[in-house]
Protein backbone atom coordinates (compact mmCIF):
# COMPACT_ATOMS: atom_id res chain seq x y z
CA UNK A 1 0.00 0.00 0.00
CA UNK A 2 2.88 2.29 0.50
CA UNK A 3 4.40 1.72 -2.46
CA UNK A 4 1.58 3.76 -4.13
CA UNK A 5 1.28 6.33 -2.35
CA UNK A 6 2.96 9.42 -4.34
CA UNK A 7 4.16 12.76 -2.75
CA UNK A 8 2.76 15.48 -3.60
CA UNK A 9 4.15 17.71 -6.35
CA UNK A 10 6.78 20.37 -4.22
CA UNK A 11 8.43 23.33 -5.12
CA UNK A 12 11.81 24.83 -3.21
CA UNK A 13 11.01 28.12 -1.93
CA UNK A 14 14.04 29.94 -0.24
CA UNK A 15 16.64 29.43 2.22
CA UNK A 16 16.16 31.02 4.71
CA UNK A 17 18.65 32.43 7.44
CA UNK A 18 18.27 32.37 11.35
CA UNK A 19 16.65 35.47 13.27
CA UNK A 20 18.28 36.59 16.46
CA UNK A 21 16.37 34.45 18.23
CA UNK A 22 16.24 31.19 16.03
CA UNK A 23 18.07 28.39 17.18
CA UNK A 24 18.81 26.79 13.49
CA UNK A 25 21.65 27.22 11.16
CA UNK A 26 19.84 27.68 7.90
CA UNK A 27 16.12 26.83 7.12
CA UNK A 28 15.23 25.14 3.48
CA UNK A 29 11.83 26.36 2.82
CA UNK A 30 9.42 24.20 0.32
CA UNK A 31 5.33 24.27 -0.36
CA UNK A 32 2.88 22.20 -1.89
CA UNK A 33 -0.86 21.85 -2.54
CA UNK A 34 -2.88 18.73 -1.43
CA UNK A 35 -5.99 17.87 -3.96
CA UNK A 36 -9.77 19.21 -2.90
CA UNK A 37 -11.12 17.48 -0.31
CA UNK A 38 -15.23 16.89 0.63
CA UNK A 39 -14.51 19.43 3.47
CA UNK A 40 -12.29 22.06 1.76
CA UNK A 41 -10.56 23.53 -1.02
CA UNK A 42 -6.89 22.85 -1.98
CA UNK A 43 -4.45 23.49 1.12
CA UNK A 44 -1.51 24.78 1.13
CA UNK A 45 1.60 23.34 3.18
CA UNK A 46 4.68 24.56 4.21
CA UNK A 47 7.74 21.72 5.03
CA UNK A 48 10.66 23.89 7.01
CA UNK A 49 13.92 21.48 6.93
CA UNK A 50 16.08 23.80 9.76
CA UNK A 51 19.58 22.75 9.95
CA UNK A 52 21.31 22.39 13.37
CA UNK A 53 24.68 21.09 12.44
CA UNK A 54 24.53 17.74 10.73
CA UNK A 55 20.96 16.80 11.40
CA UNK A 56 17.72 18.40 9.75
CA UNK A 57 15.09 18.77 11.44
CA UNK A 58 11.71 18.24 8.91
CA UNK A 59 8.39 20.16 10.19
CA UNK A 60 5.53 21.12 8.10
CA UNK A 61 2.14 22.49 8.73
CA UNK A 62 -0.70 24.61 7.09
CA UNK A 63 0.56 27.77 5.27
CA UNK A 64 -3.23 29.07 6.72
CA UNK A 65 -1.90 28.49 10.06
CA UNK A 66 1.74 30.09 9.93
CA UNK A 67 0.94 32.90 12.15
CA UNK A 68 -0.87 30.38 15.16
CA UNK A 69 1.86 29.55 17.64
CA UNK A 70 0.48 26.34 17.36
CA UNK A 71 0.77 25.23 13.91
CA UNK A 72 2.85 22.48 14.16
CA UNK A 73 0.27 21.14 16.77
CA UNK A 74 -2.94 21.67 15.37
CA UNK A 75 -5.62 19.13 13.78
CA UNK A 76 -6.66 20.11 10.63
CA UNK A 77 -9.61 17.67 9.87
CA UNK A 78 -9.81 17.58 6.04
CA UNK A 79 -7.52 14.65 5.17
CA UNK A 80 -8.30 10.72 5.18
CA UNK A 81 -5.91 8.19 6.55
CA UNK A 82 -4.33 8.44 2.82
CA UNK A 83 -4.21 11.46 2.82
CA UNK A 84 -2.35 12.41 6.15
CA UNK A 85 0.28 9.40 4.79
CA UNK A 86 0.66 11.38 1.43
CA UNK A 87 1.97 14.89 3.59
CA UNK A 88 3.94 12.24 4.84
CA UNK A 89 5.30 10.78 2.03
CA UNK A 90 5.66 14.46 0.76
CA UNK A 91 8.18 15.51 3.48
CA UNK A 92 10.39 12.14 3.24
CA UNK A 93 10.79 12.82 -0.34
CA UNK A 94 12.79 15.83 0.67
CA UNK A 95 15.16 13.49 2.54
CA UNK A 96 17.50 13.11 -1.07
CA UNK A 97 17.45 16.61 -2.31
CA UNK A 98 19.26 17.19 1.69
CA UNK A 99 21.66 14.60 0.60
CA UNK A 100 22.18 15.52 -2.58
CA UNK A 101 23.44 19.29 -0.66
CA UNK A 102 24.43 17.52 2.39
CA UNK A 103 25.69 14.05 2.04
CA UNK A 104 26.40 13.25 5.69
CA UNK A 105 23.16 14.81 7.01
CA UNK A 106 20.74 13.02 9.49
CA UNK A 107 17.41 13.72 10.09
CA UNK A 108 14.93 13.90 12.80
CA UNK A 109 11.09 14.29 13.11
CA UNK A 110 9.22 15.12 15.98
CA UNK A 111 5.66 14.23 16.60
CA UNK A 112 4.23 17.26 17.87
CA UNK A 113 1.44 16.55 20.55
CA UNK A 114 -1.87 17.19 19.03
CA UNK A 115 -3.78 20.30 20.77
CA UNK A 116 -7.45 20.81 20.29
CA UNK A 117 -8.55 24.10 21.09
CA UNK A 118 -12.10 23.89 20.41
CA UNK A 119 -12.47 20.68 22.99
CA UNK A 120 -9.46 22.40 25.15
CA UNK A 121 -7.37 18.92 24.85
CA UNK A 122 -4.28 18.06 25.02
CA UNK A 123 -2.40 14.99 23.64
CA UNK A 124 0.63 13.57 26.12
CA UNK A 125 3.94 14.46 24.69
CA UNK A 126 5.01 11.21 25.22
CA UNK A 127 4.51 8.12 22.30
CA UNK A 128 1.60 10.27 20.93
CA UNK A 129 0.12 9.50 17.85
CA UNK A 130 1.54 11.15 15.29
CA UNK A 131 4.92 10.26 16.25
CA UNK A 132 3.57 6.59 16.36
CA UNK A 133 2.63 7.23 12.45
CA UNK A 134 5.67 8.84 11.73
CA UNK A 135 7.77 6.02 13.10
CA UNK A 136 5.96 3.16 11.38
CA UNK A 137 6.09 5.16 7.57
CA UNK A 138 9.48 6.19 8.32
CA UNK A 139 10.55 2.26 9.15
CA UNK A 140 8.68 1.46 6.01
CA UNK A 141 9.93 3.87 3.83
CA UNK A 142 13.78 5.07 4.60
CA UNK A 143 16.32 2.16 3.51
CA UNK A 144 18.58 1.32 6.54
CA UNK A 145 21.44 1.28 4.50
CA UNK A 146 22.10 4.99 4.62
CA UNK A 147 20.21 5.55 7.73
CA UNK A 148 20.16 4.09 11.70
CA UNK A 149 16.81 4.47 13.02
CA UNK A 150 16.41 5.70 16.59
CA UNK A 151 13.57 6.22 18.25
CA UNK A 152 12.81 8.47 21.20
CA UNK A 153 9.04 7.41 22.56
CA UNK A 154 9.60 9.64 25.41
CA UNK A 155 9.97 12.92 23.67
CA UNK A 156 7.90 11.43 20.18
CA UNK A 157 10.94 12.00 18.53
CA UNK A 158 12.67 10.00 15.57
CA UNK A 159 15.93 10.22 14.57
CA UNK A 160 17.75 9.00 10.99
CA UNK A 161 21.44 8.73 11.48
CA UNK A 162 23.57 8.80 8.96
CA UNK A 163 25.86 5.99 8.46
CA UNK A 164 28.15 7.69 6.55
CA UNK A 165 28.45 10.81 9.33
CA UNK A 166 29.88 8.72 12.67
CA UNK A 167 31.64 5.54 12.86
CA UNK A 168 29.79 4.86 16.14
CA UNK A 169 26.59 4.84 15.37
CA UNK A 170 25.17 4.86 19.40
CA UNK A 171 27.54 7.70 20.46
CA UNK A 172 26.26 10.11 17.67
CA UNK A 173 22.90 9.07 18.22
CA UNK A 174 23.51 10.35 21.75
CA UNK A 175 25.13 13.30 20.64
CA UNK A 176 22.20 14.09 18.41
CA UNK A 177 19.96 13.65 20.59
CA UNK A 178 21.59 15.82 23.61
CA UNK A 179 22.08 18.69 20.60
CA UNK A 180 18.21 18.43 19.82
CA UNK A 181 17.04 18.31 23.62
CA UNK A 182 19.19 21.60 24.08
CA UNK A 183 17.50 23.22 21.26
CA UNK A 184 13.66 22.41 21.59
CA UNK A 185 11.61 21.85 23.85
CA UNK A 186 10.91 18.83 24.19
Amino acid sequence: MLDNIQPYKYQFVQKASPSPNDAFDRAYIYKFFTERTDTCQSLKYIIRVEQHDNVFALKFYAARDRKNENKYHRIVNVHNYLGTLRLLVTCLAIVPEILNIYPHASFVVNGANSRDLRTRTEEDVCNNQRFRIYKELTLRKISDKLFEHFYFDEASSYLLVNRTSASDMVAEAERLKNLLLDIYDI
